[in-house]
């Protein structure tokens, strides 16, 4: 585990600024190498995936997906070495070290794509979407009416809170469109 000293540092740094050096430097003298690979590793890899130098470790994993990941992760940790990176410098890992650090990092965080196991059947054009998307629409206008107040014959949101009112919108449009019989019989006769 790494302390939030050297993450911080690290990060607000950049892994190869002196005072990020000096301190993954101390660590690995100190016995600490293992931590200082993963900490610079972590903070290498979510660098080079926010500014897409390394693809997004989310989606379908396919082979070209890995390979071009793999690639990049080699150039990545060769510009390491070569701007003199302490770690491979100073031999407490390889550059192949390195790569296989961040790509563990890269898979143990993959985000897969949502999961989708049933298709209701039909088009928009189909009655019974309509019907379902006419109660998703009343739905929505129920929890918009009580997440907002009325100032002058007009709904206002509080725009603090609009994450959260998003987030119970599209929970209740599902079960909505999922559940249409019984979303209407709560919207006529109430939840009780």
């Amino acid at each position: 585990m790494t302390s939030p000293n050297v993450s911080g540092v690290l990060r607000a740094n950049g892994v190869l600024s002196a005072a990020a050096q000096r301190t993954v430097r101390l660590h690995c003298e100190a016995g600490n190498a293992q931590a200082m690979i993963a900490a610079v590793s972590e903070c290498m890899l979510s660098t080079a995936i926010a500014l897409g130098k390394v693809p997004a470790n989310a989606g379908i994993k396919t082979t070209a997906l890995l390979q071009q990941t793999e690639e990049a992760l080699a150039v990545l940790a060769s510009d390491y070495h070569d701007r003199g990176g302490v770690l491979t410098a100073k031999g407490y890992t390889s550059i192949i070290g390195l790569v296989a650090e961040m790509a563990k990092l890269w898979l143990s965080t993959f985000s897969a794509p949502i999961p989708t196991v049933t298709i209701i059947p039909g088009t928009l054009s189909d009655p019974e979407i309509q019907d379902r998307l006419c109660v998703v629409a009343l739905r929505l206008r129920r929890n918009l009416e009580l997440a907002s107040t009325a100032v002058d014959g007009k709904l206002q949101l509080d725009a603090s809170k609009l994450d959260g009112i998003c987030s119970a919108a599209a929970q209740a449009m599902f079960v909505a469109l999922t559940e249409p019989n019984e979303t209407n019989h709560k919207l006529i006769h109430g939840d009780a």
